[in-house]
């Protein structure tokens, strides 16, 4: 019946009314037996409203075992601990070469100074 279908259209409408774009971030773990964090192999689709900006967040330098990621790796850090959370803005910025990228100036940095 036609009131049958308004009613759909409309629940249908609510539903996807105020939303964007997806995008995808990676989720980490904390591997213990070798104490780091690893990268989860597929990243994860995060969905976002209107009027909202892509962020994805990953373990940062102070992170801790007990470090659990924001969203599975969707959205801004939520720990504002300097070093506990590292945020980016583009989709699957939060990627393993990002890290890589970070670690290795600062790998050369230190090595400099010692």
């Amino acid at each position: 019946s036609d009131s049958a279908c308004k009613q759909w259209y409309q629940r249908r409408v609510a539903i996807t009314a105020g939303t964007a774009d997806n995008y995808e971030c990676y989720d980490y773990s904390y591997n213990a037996e070798k104490g780091v964090f690893a990268i989860q192999k597929d990243p994860i689709t995060c969905h976002r409203k209107n009027g909202t900006d892509v962020h994805c967040n990953k373990p940062g330098v102070n992170a801790t075992e007990t470090y659990t990621s924001n969203d599975k790796g969707c959205g801004p850090c939520t720990n504002t601990t300097a070093g506990v959370c590292v945020a980016c803005d583009e989709t699957r910025c939060n990627s393993a070469v990002t890290v890589t990228a970070f670690l290795l100036p600062l790998a050369a940095l230190l090595y400099t100074l010692f």
